[in-house]
């Protein structure tokens, strides 16, 4: 009976104490949820002084957040994005990946991205690679080409990949709107000048137009602009891909939205593309009907990818890679 007794006065303690777990594990986790959450964006960005070429800045730790998605942010000191649990490897042979928020990955890791999985794609097949992401929010042609030739000419790419979306002709009109050298081929002497995210904001913002369609839609440009505009883009990739190709890099464009100048208006952006940069000794892939499928995207209204868009889009590339056999001698 006494030990009946003091087992039933012990109950009240232990469920006292065991609510007191809870309590401090529920109190901890939404702690190191918070630490894990701060800001909505805290991500760095070096410009020119007239933002029209930017970039992500060295050695950063940044963090973006969006609804559910964390993304941390890490770059090394070329300001390529890496990630923290798979270093970039030293390697024979380098791939440059350059392109917007898709390459750069917006709302996944770095090791979920693109580039980390025709990295790991590549590498499994034997190839003694490194793919280094380039990709930066905002990009098109114009900053595409400039990051090859002026920020990173020193990497030596055996490969450049060059990712397009739907609002590529977009943001290059603008950028031609707003006065920008498209052909800049050099940085300032005194380099780039670091950038808020509200200031790229308020640069990106000057394109002030909208995406029609939820699943790759027609970027909205004036219809007397848009052919101009499909011509100028062509001819800055033909002229990316020659200058590259002049130093030995390959250059493969990958098509991941409808890039077009919408129904009624003449040029198709996509085959003048393909056909002046395979010319000029690229050539171009088009992927767009891995973003088709709902579980490709993180979301019904958006096109960025998922990390299972993600996966694909690197199998997707990597497959079309050893097809042209430029990496054949990095093995």
């Amino acid at each position: 009976m006494g030990a009946q007794l003091r087992q039933s006065r012990s109950r009240p303690g232990a469920l006292a104490i065991a609510a007191l777990v809870v309590a401090l594990t529920v109190v901890v986790g939404v702690a190191l949820r918070a630490a894990a959450r701060p800001e909505p964006s805290s991500v760095t960005l070096v410009a020119t002084d007239d933002g029209c070429f930017f970039g992500l800045a060295p050695n950063q730790h940044g963090y973006d957040a969006v609804g559910p998605h964390v993304e941390h942010l890490l770059t090394d000191a070329d300001g390529f994005r890496i990630s923290a649990s798979e270093p970039t490897p030293g390697a024979r042979c380098q791939v440059l990946t350059l392109g917007d928020s898709f390459t750069e990955g917006s709302y996944v890791e770095a090791e979920a991205t693109f580039s980390a999985e025709l990295q790991r794609q590549l590498r499994a097949k034997s190839f003694d690679v490194a793919v280094r992401n380039g990709g930066t929010r905002g990009y098109t042609i114009a900053q595409e080409r400039t990051a090859a030739l002026a920020r990173w000419p020193a990497l030596a790419p055996r490969v450049v990949v060059v990712e397009l979306t739907a609002n590529d002709l977009l943001e290059l009109y603008a950028l031609a709107r707003d006065g920008c050298e498209l052909e800049r081929a050099q940085l300032p002497d005194g380099g780039l000048t670091a950038w808020s995210p509200d200031a790229l904001r308020l640069a990106v913002a000057r394109v002030g137009q909208k995406l029609k369609g939820a699943a790759g839609g027609l970027a909205e440009l004036p219809a007397e602009r848009c052919e101009p505009t499909a011509h100028q883009y062509a001819a800055l990739a033909e002229s990316l891909t020659a200058r590259l190709a002049a130093a030995g890099t390959r250059t493969l464009f990958v098509n991941l939205e409808g890039l077009a100048c919408g129904q009624g208006r003449g040029v198709d952006p996509r085959q003048l593309l393909e056909r002046r940069v395979t010319a000029a000794g690229g050539a171009w892939l088009d992927a767009s009907a891995i973003l088709a499928g709902d579980d490709a995207r993180l979301w019904p209204e958006d096109n960025h990818p998922s990390e299972l868009g993600h996966r694909r889009i690197g199998v997707r590339i990597a497959d079309a890679l050893l097809q042209l056999g430029w990496l054949s001698e990095c093995r």
